[in-house]
């Protein structure tokens, strides 16, 4: 990220509304929380959903 030296945490409106989705948006927060960690150098929550999205990226046709 040029200029910056700090990745922003999920603002809290943002985590409020996601959670209040249910499964589905607590799956989405925990994902924009391991891209801020794979970005600041971090262990991840869910590293296996992680490495499957990225498999099934990488076999979509381009």
């Amino acid at each position: 990220m040029a200029g910056r030296d700090v990745v922003p945490q999920v603002d809290e409106v943002l985590a409020a509304t996601l959670t209040a989705q249910g499964e589905p948006g607590v799956r989405a927060l925990a994902l924009l929380g391991d891209a801020r960690r794979i970005l600041v150098g971090s262990f991840l929550e869910r590293p296996a959903e992680v490495v499957e999205s990225c498999l099934r990226v990488r076999r979509m046709p381009c």
